[in-house]
């Protein structure tokens, strides 16, 4: 995956996912427990932001557990962090 903000950098991150018993019973749902693996890579930049020498390979690791909040009708992030990159929005 590429962003046009980013059009030298890639991810390929993947997610195994499963679904386990809630930590709060109350909300009625399972939780969704992922496991993320992966790498990133970009090459160095020079002053101007242009490339400059080989690529360099970072790998991507992380989980996340997600569960659902009744009171907001849909699934928050309770513990971890999503590693997956997200482009940066205008506006």
């Amino acid at each position: 995956m590429c962003f046009p903000e980013r059009p030298n950098d890639f991810w390929s991150v993947r997610g195994a996912w499963q679904l386990a018993a809630p930590k709060n019973a109350a909300s009625g749902f399972n939780d969704i427990v992922i496991a993320f693996d992966g790498q990133s890579s970009s090459p160095p930049e020079d002053e101007q932001g242009k490339p400059n020498g080989p690529r360099v390979t970072v790998k991507i690791n992380g989980n996340a557990r997600y569960a659902y909040d009744p009171a907001m009708r849909f699934y928050r992030l309770v513990e971890g962090k999503n590693v997956v990159p997200v482009p940066e929005m205008d506006g």
